[in-house]
């Protein structure tokens, strides 16, 4: 892969005028559309953005004088939705605002795999013989052209809301209102299907009855998790409803909030994105979805916490299966540079693989194809991710005589194929995305060069100016050229890369989410790709580079200046602070001696001196703690202390864990517990697995290194915790030897054999 850094246009005056004269930021604001100071400022501010009115909505009115007719003549009235998270959110908007305006309402979420997507029949047949005479859809409807001249014949209107590409000819319904069928530069038009819901309801409500901030919670999960671009409408909506989803009065997403983890307090956009969304996804994803709904419209705060403590279970199968398809797709790509991802197999489950391709998508930057088969139909199907800015519903509409149904919209679409079709549709995927954009298998784009030395809080803060991040709106990807990977080592599962880069006196911590396994390059120089971010954890905060890719660089590298080793191995940690008093001093698994400023792993901060207190668990997290505190001498200052085995550790873990449980509703960083105990994450993470099979604990493992612990005896046992005492074993095997080896040979020979870098 290659990348190039975005050029810099002339930049308007009153655009620099409205950020200060900063160029950095008025550089990232002119690519995000800014061309004035107006603009600017309302792109900063949503005070200063003024949203488009529900009533003026093309199809509003009618849609509003059907639902209000039938509420007028008693009818019953059916909310028929969708399984995803925009499907629930939606609905549920629907039926509260319904409930508000008066209506007797009802509502419908599909069953994936028993109704398919969007109006079935055979429901249809039911809702009429409950006497329903109005159905209300959402997040569906506008390709079911078939079932709503169906409704017709059993003597029940329909009013569509949906954001999904309309087809030619559009259903005979009552009432359709749809961004789609709007002009492209529309400022609603990208709005997804919970946004369209949201406008009906203001609509509906007169914009009175609580509107919006009533409804703005739902709005801003929906429109996240459907990775919509967050632009124009859906920014200004997102960016002043994230706090109503923080500060929410609904019990179910409290309990979901809770049941994830989350603290209100701090969470962002991501925690939407990654915590939230695919829980709510998981249940249409594997079993079916409308208990979602009661979750989000229940005032039971019990029965709340039972569903999403269900709905958390359920998304630990999710993820588990996610991981399985993803190896077994990574493993399957030929040739990673072709214009799109085109995989099948048989074997895939149909509900988790939109979201395999979309993990694709992302780390490739190309779209995703990803089909199976489904049980009780001789087709084969498929979801589509986008990537590299191609629609991928317009590319299944150039393929659209190779398929037998498609739909959805420009980031997320669904098709259905005949099984022998299968390799004439992947070659015309790949040569219809690869004539629409040439450059989709190459190089990505750096925003802006930033040196090492330039890098700081402040311009953290003024890139987060710029938030919320997501589709449309992606955080800023910075490049700094000549760095030294100083030291990299993998997470407990191998998934992520924890790394140092550095040139000259200037280090910085950097994590690789998801980093390919082999595509760290043995350069002595190297260009990073990354965005800036800031690692929270129980109050303290430290910037770090999230890396999105590492390629050779042709800047020549920095010369590395040898460390002076000193051993002084037993001395009193006391004296040594007065003989080093400019040192960091590092220590974990063991309380601090008195007096004496210990940090751990992640507190290490560059000094002229470092000290340690206690051996790290092996030879990375060594040179990590080495590269970041990037000391001219090292003093090995550790005793001879007993080490733990399996017995003491998991002691220690169980109280750690106990803490954690009262403290901190048992949300545990992995680091950070791996640090308090001076060992390996995946030391720790299997220890808790290992109390999970002993039924002292239950835990479930969270997005990016993050574990909740729950008390036990566990609802469940994953897995891997029947091998769990066994890598537990090994790993602090291993650890201990590299102790004891540290503890016997002498420190020339520990930085000759070990940790001299070339």
């Amino acid at each position: 892969m290659s990348y190039r850094v975005a050029s810099r246009p002339a930049l308007p005056p009153d655009l620099l005028a409205a950020v200060g004269g900063d160029e950095l930021l008025a550089h990232l604001l002119y690519r995000r559309g800014c061309r004035s100071g107006e603009e600017a400022r309302k792109f900063l501010d949503w005070r200063f953005y003024e949203p488009f009115p529900p009533s003026r909505f093309p199809g509003m009115q009618e849609a509003v004088a059907v639902v209000e007719r039938a509420i007028a003549a008693g009818h019953r009235v059916c909310v028929y939705g969708d399984y995803d998270a925009d499907g629930v959110t939606a609905t549920s908007i629907l039926v509260e605002a319904l409930e508000r305006a008066g209506a007797d309402v009802t509502y419908h979420v599909p069953d994936r795999f028993r109704e398919g997507y969007g109006l079935n029949r055979n429901v249809l047949e039911h809702l009429a013989g409950e006497g329903v005479r109005l159905v209300v859809t959402c997040d569906t409807g506008i390709a079911s052209a078939e079932e709503v001249a169906c409704a017709g014949e059993l003597g029940m209107e329909v009013v569509i809301t949906d954001h999904h590409q309309p087809p030619a000819v559009l259903p005979p319904a009552a009432a359709i209102v749809n961004p789609k069928l709007l002009d492209p530069d529309h400022p609603t038009r990208m709005l997804a299907g919970v946004g369209v819901a949201f406008l009906f309801a203001g609509a509906l409500l007169r914009e009175g009855e609580g509107w919006p901030e009533a409804f703005l919670d739902l709005f801003v999960l929906g429109t996240i998790a459907d990775a919509v671009p967050l632009v124009t409408e859906n920014r200004y909506w997102v960016q002043r409803g994230l706090p109503c989803l923080w500060t929410t009065r609904r019990p179910g997403l409290k309990a979901l909030m809770q049941a994830a983890g989350i603290d209100p307090g701090a969470a962002t956009e991501e925690d939407v994105a990654y915590q939230l969304a695919p829980r709510i996804n998981a249940a249409g994803r594997l079993e079916v979805a409308r208990p979602v709904v009661e979750m989000l419209l229940t005032a039971d705060g019990a029965r709340a916490a039972e569903l999403a403590a269900w709905l958390d279970r359920v998304n630990a199968r999710r993820r588990e299966l996610c991981d399985l398809i993803s190896e077994e797709a990574e493993a399957r790509l030929e040739d990673r540079r072709a214009p799109a991802i085109v995989l099948f197999d048989p074997h895939w489950h149909e509900g988790v693989i939109g979201i395999v391709a979309g993990r694709l998508a992302e780390r490739y930057g190309r779209p995703a194809f990803l089909l199976t088969t489904r049980e009780q139909e001789e087709v084969a199907v498929g979801s589509a991710r986008a990537g590299a800015g191609i629609s991928v519903y317009d590319v299944l509409a150039a393929c659209a005589d190779e398929l037998v149904r498609f739909g959805g919209h420009e980031a997320a679409a669904g098709f259905a194929v005949e099984p022998e079709r299968i390799p004439r549709l992947a070659s015309r995927i790949q040569a219809v995305v690869g004539s629409r954009c040439p450059g989709a298998a190459g190089g990505a784009v750096a925003e802006w060069e930033l040196g090492l030395e330039t890098i700081s809080r402040e311009v953290y803060d003024k890139v987060q100016l710029l938030a919320p991040f997501g589709a449309g709106n992606p955080a800023p990807v910075f490049v700094t050229r000549g760095l030294s990977i100083l030291a990299h080592r993998s997470t407990f599962n191998g998934k992520h890369l924890r790394l140092v880069v550095g040139r000259e006196e200037h280090r910085y911590s950097a994590i690789w989410w998801s980093a390919p396994q082999d595509l760290v390059p043995a350069a002595d120089s190297v260009d990073v790709l990354y965005e800036l971010g800031l690692d929270r954890w129980q109050g303290e905060e430290r910037l770090e580079l999230v890396v999105r890719d590492i390629l050779p660089s042709q800047a020549m590298p920095a010369p590395l200046v040898e460390e002076e080793w000193l051993d002084l191995r037993g001395t009193d940690p006391a004296e040594l602070l007065r003989s080093y008093p400019d040192a960091v001093f590092y220590g974990e698994g063991k309380p601090a001696p008195a007096g004496v400023p210990v940090g751990h792993r992640y507190a290490i901060r560059p000094a002229p001196t470092l000290v340690l207190l206690t051996i790290p668990p092996d030879p990375a997290v060594l040179k990590e703690i080495i590269a970041l505190a990037n000391a001219r001498r090292i003093v090995l200052g550790y005793g001879d202390e007993p080490l733990p085995g399996v017995k003491d550790f998991l002691r220690n873990l169980l109280g750690m864990a106990k803490y954690a449980l009262n403290r901190h509703a048992g949300l545990v960083d992995l680091g950070r517990l791996a640090a308090a105990l001076g060992e390996l994450e995946g030391t720790v993470y299997y220890g808790l697995l290992t109390l999970v099979e002993a039924g002292a604990l239950a835990v479930s493992l969270q997005e990016r290194n993050r574990v909740l612990v729950k008390k036990g005896p566990p609802d469940r046992v994953p897995p891997e915790a029947a091998q769990a005492r066994m890598r537990l074993q090994k790993l602090l095997a291993e650890s201990r030897a590299f102790r004891r080896f540290c503890l016997r040979v002498p420190a020339a020979d520990i930085a000759a054999t070990m940790f001299r870098r070339r």
